[in-house]
């Protein structure tokens, strides 16, 4: 749920349309940008959450990966890494059992209005 309304949060701010689609998939991103780029809404609900994505997703053609922070019906968008500089060696960890690759809030870009 705190997901979906961080996407459809992200979406509203950035005027992007989000995959409402009710079939089910796996993969992939959230949004495309005007420019092609793929972009993934990574969410939490901690104020001192960290951006965390999955191994799986490097090499995939998602661009950028934006944290939001909330729940419904409130979310922050704290800032974005791309796929560049999330999946570095540096940025590895183990969590729960799985490989994954985070980020802390003060090392993520900034949103531009």
């Amino acid at each position: 749920l705190h997901g979906v309304g961080a996407e459809i949060a992200f979406g509203k701010h950035r005027n992007l349309f989000p995959d409402l689609g009710v079939s089910p998939r796996s993969g992939g991103s959230d949004f495309v940008n005007a420019s092609g780029e793929e972009i993934d809404i990574k969410c939490t609900g901690y104020k001192t959450g960290k951006l965390i994505v999955n191994e799986k997703k490097k090499g995939s053609s998602t661009k950028y990966f934006v944290l939001m922070i909330g729940e419904v019906p409130e979310f922050e968008i704290v800032g974005y890494a791309t796929a560049d500089e999330i999946f570095k060696d540096e940025n590895k960890t183990e969590l729960y059992g799985r490989t994954v690759y985070q980020l802390k809030q003060c090392q993520l870009n900034l949103m531009q209005e």
